[in-house]
C-alpha cells in the first residue's frame, strides 16, 4: 500500500481536492466512531507528502502551487479547525506526534503556512521534534533555527537531527551536542545514585539509563558517519 499511496494523486482529475476528501475522516478531526490502535497517520502524511509535486507549477516551480481558491480556502478551514481542537485535547504536549506532523505538512503542502502563527509552529515543532521529517518541515515554515530551543531544553539529540535534515551543520556543531547528551545523562544518572527513594534499584536504574544514552549517541555517530571524530 505505501507504494500505490503517492501514485493516487497524479491520477486524478482534481488531485487536491481528491486528497483533502481522502483524509478528512481523521483530520483535522478523528470523526471515525470505531477508533483501532492501528496508526494510519504515516499514512495521511504520505499523502500530503505526495501531492506536492503534482501542485508545482512546472513553469514557475514551487512558488505557485496549482490549488484552485476554493481550494485553498478549504485548506485554511481545516487548519483553522485543527487549531481550535487545540484547546480540546489540553496543552500542546498533549497533542500526539502524528497529528502535529500531519497539521505542519498540511501547512506546507497547501502552501498556507501563516506568520502569525509562527509561536504555535514553534511550539508544535520543539514539543515533537523526534520524527526524521520534521526538521525539513520545521525549515518550510520558517523555523530552522530554533534548535536553540531544543538544546536549551536538554534535547541534543533532536537537535542534531535537525542540524543535518535542516543542513545547518556548520551553525550547530553535532560533536559538542552529542558530548553535552552524555553529560546530562551522567548528571541525571548521579542524582538517581544520590536519590534514598531509589535504593533498592539504583544501580540497575543507572545502568539502564547510562547505556541508553551511549547506545544512542553510537547510532548518531554511525548515521552521521562521525567515528573520526570521537576516538576510541
Amino acid at each position: 500500500m505505501r507504494s500505490l499511496i503517492p501514485v493516487a494523486p497524479s491520477e486524478c482529475v482534481d488531485p487536491a481536492k481528491f486528497v483533502l476528501e481522502a483524509i478528512s475522516e481523521v483530520f483535522p478531526v478523528d470523526k471515525r466512531r470505531e477508533k483501532n490502535n492501528n496508526d494510519l497517520g504515516w499514512g495521511y502524511v504520505l499523502v500530503l507528502e505526495s501531492l506536492i509535486p503534482v501542485l508545482v507549477d512546472p513553469v514557475i516551480g514551487k512558488l505557485r502551487l496549482l490549488v484552485t481558491p476554493t481550494v485553498k480556502e478549504k485548506a485554511k478551514e481545516i487548519a483553522e479547525t485543527w487549531k481550535t481542537s487545540l484547546e480540546e485535547r489540553g496543552r500542546i504536549e498533549n497533542v500526539k506526534t502524528p497529528d502535529v506532523h500531519t497539521f505542519l505538512q498540511h501547512l506546507v503542502t497547501f502552501g498556507i503556512v501563516k506568520e502569525e502563527d509562527a509561536d504555535l509552529y514553534r511550539k508544535l515543532v520543539v514539543s515533537s521534534a523526534w520524527p526524521k521529517q520534521m526538521p525539513k518541515l520545521a525549515v518550510s515554515i520558517g523555523l530552522g533555527d530554533k534548535m536553540l530551543e531544543l538544546i536549551s531544553r536538554g534535547q541534543q539529540l533532536d537537535a542534531v537531527h535537525f542540524t543535518y535534515k535542516a543542513g545547518l551543520v556548520n551553525k550547530f556543531l553535532p560533536v559538542p551536542l552529542l558530548k553535552a547528551f552524555l553529560k546530562d545523562a551522567r548528571k541525571v544518572a548521579a542524582s538517581i545514585l544520590e536519590d534514598p527513594n531509589n535504593a533498592s534499584q539504583a544501580a540497575h536504574l543507572v545502568a539502564r539509563k547510562e547505556q541508553s544514552a551511549l547506545q544512542s549517541v553510537i547510532k548518531c555517530i554511525e548515521e552521521y558517519k562521525l567515528r573520526a571524530e570521537f576516538p576510541p
